[in-house]
């Protein structure tokens, strides 16, 4: 059967060493088979922050939004997309 640490979490305290908790759930009798994660880790994944987003006066179609990743600040520019509701 696999388990998530996230539910196994919801019942006891897990702790952060992932090797020693499956030692003590060995320790008390039950097997623990495998230890895998539950996705690949990521990469090359950069978390940001919009700031402010602004029509621009010239162009009504189009916005600009005003970001930062904590290392620097960014602009960037789009189009505004309407949809219309069925």
């Amino acid at each position: 059967m696999k388990i998530s640490l996230q539910w196994l979490g919801e019942w006891a305290d897990t702790g952060t060493d992932v090797r020693g908790l499956a030692h003590a759930l060995t320790m008390v009798g039950l097997e623990v088979e495998a230890i895998q994660p539950a996705a690949p880790p990521l990469a090359n994944v950069v978390v940001g922050e919009v700031k402010s987003v602004h029509g621009i006066p010239t162009q009504k179609s189009s916005t600009y939004a005003e970001y930062g990743t904590g290392a620097k600040s960014c602009r960037s520019s789009a189009a505004r997309r309407t949809f219309a509701s069925a």
